[in-house]
């Protein structure tokens, strides 16, 4: 959720971003160092945590009273709001010269928000749901919680700010009642925004499936009006980073999150599942397949059904990845073809390889806990239920018969024989069936 939130703050020209933390504070703060933003990120820690209004008096440290700068206000628990609607804030803040500017919206159902009243359209004051009187409950013109405001100002209202509330904690639309009473009735500015969907704060588990909901059907209506077909887009989940092509068709169950790139005119699904970074060319069906951690799929290449290709899986074009087949750790050439049954797991396999069902690459050592990496060249063709124990090279053009178990490199355009001889007994059948017959009558 904060990581959607400050990635949404990256283009509006911050100079500093400053979260304050609680709960769990040291995770967060770990979590936000691997995300890689842009602008300076620092933490200040509220304990206890009293309040809106007291969680702004903790950056004083980091951010002293006398700064002469503006600054942005918003909650980290609300991950569905675009750049561009922070943007529409700053600007109008800066138009209307306002002291503070807050965002309002109104919303079908206002239970559990702060009502807004205005007074000959100018506003007034915040009232909080449970401090809030039979009339102003009726109010639909909420506060979204976002402001935009002079700090020094902003500042010099925290003595001011008291507890005398409901839940005993200082309130930070109280300080907009401050600023109005300090600096005139104009002081204090309001922005409508337009969808209440944006401003949705995840404060339980249904909210937080709500959240998923609309970022899934805001990315769906983007996808369909850049062309990409869909039988039915409420049964999938889609992240909004996604990009696919034109004349791709989703079919239902599909879930995609992550930094997922799909090429045109794909087929994708029905039930499946992309996760991480994962590309997919151009004229590929991935049906009913699980794809994930930095996986890549060339042109004109089957996966599926009941595929997984996971951990730097790599898959050439015009390839054939089948039925049960797993894939991690390898480099799967251009017109390969594995349709059932397999595991390749650590290798480079080259282009015109053919794996047959059930083969496998024993890539994994457990005595020694490692794992070892197997070479199968270009034109290699691997007969039904052989075993390739790594580390292993099958040379350009050579041939592993059905069931063998290979553990010594083998030279181009030579066959590998691993098994037992086959013996044929003659009649032995009928020699053994003879005696049960002949008791039977």
């Amino acid at each position: 959720m904060l990581q959607r939130v400050l990635e949404s703050m990256q283009p509006l020209g911050l100079e500093k971003i400053i979260v304050v933390i609680g709960h769990q504070a040291q995770r967060v703060e770990e979590a936000v160092s691997r995300m890689g933003l842009s602008v300076p990120v620092a933490f200040v820690v509220q304990e206890p945590q009293l309040g809106t209004g007291h969680a702004l008096m903790q950056v004083v440290p980091v951010l002293p009273v006398d700064a002469d700068v503006e600054v942005l206000i918003t909650c980290g628990d609300m991950p569905l709001i675009p750049a561009e609607r922070y943007q529409t804030l700053l600007d109008t803040h800066a138009r209307n010269q306002a002291i503070a500017s807050l965002v309002t919206v109104e919303v079908d159902n206002p239970t559990g928000y702060g009502r807004v009243v205005m007074k000959e359209g100018i506003f007034d004051r915040i009232v909080e749901e449970k401090d809030a009187t039979a009339d102003e409950k009726a109010i639909l013109d909420v506060n979204a919680g976002i402001y935009a405001a002079d700090w020094p100002a902003l500042c010099a209202t925290f003595s001011e700010i008291g507890q005398n509330n409901a839940q005993g904690e200082f309130y930070l639309t109280d300080a907009m009642a401050i600023l109005k009473q300090n600096h005139g009735r104009t002081a204090v500015s309001t922005v409508a925004w337009p969808s209440q969907d944006e401003i949705l704060g995840i404060n339980s588990r249904q909210q937080l499936s709500e959240a998923v909901d609309i970022l899934s059907r805001w990315t769906a209506e983007r996808l369909m009006a850049e062309g990409v077909s869909m039988v039915n887009p409420s049964t999938m989940t889609l992240a909004p980073e996604i990009q696919v092509g034109p004349d791709t068709v989703f079919y239902p169950g599909c879930t995609l999150e992550g930094d997922i790139r799909i090429g045109r005119g794909c087929e994708i699904g029905p039930n499946t599942t992309m996760r991480g970074q994962v590309s997919i060319g151009n004229d590929c069906k991935i049906v009913h397949s699980h794809l994930e951690r930095n996986v890549s799929v060339q042109d004109k290449t089957y996966v599926g059904p009941f595929a997984h290709l996971r951990d730097n899986a790599h898959i050439g074009e015009q390839s054939r990845v089948g039925n049960f087949v797993e894939i991690k750790e390898a480099r799967f050439g251009s017109r390969s073809n594995a349709a059932h049954l397999c595991y390749l797991g650590d290798a480079t396999i080259g282009d015109d390889v053919n794996m047959g069902a059930g083969s496998i690459i024993a890539n994994y050592d457990p005595i020694r806990d490692v794992k070892h990496h197997t070479v199968i060249a270009d034109g290699v063709k691997v007969g039904c239920n052989s075993v390739i124990v790594s580390p292993v090279e099958l040379k350009a053009r050579s041939c592993v018969a059905a069931g063998s178990v290979i553990t010594q490199d083998v030279e181009p355009w030579d066959l590998a024989i691993a098994r037992g001889r086959q013996v044929i007994i003659s009649r032995w059948v009928e020699k053994t069936l003879a005696p049960v017959v002949q008791a039977t009558t």
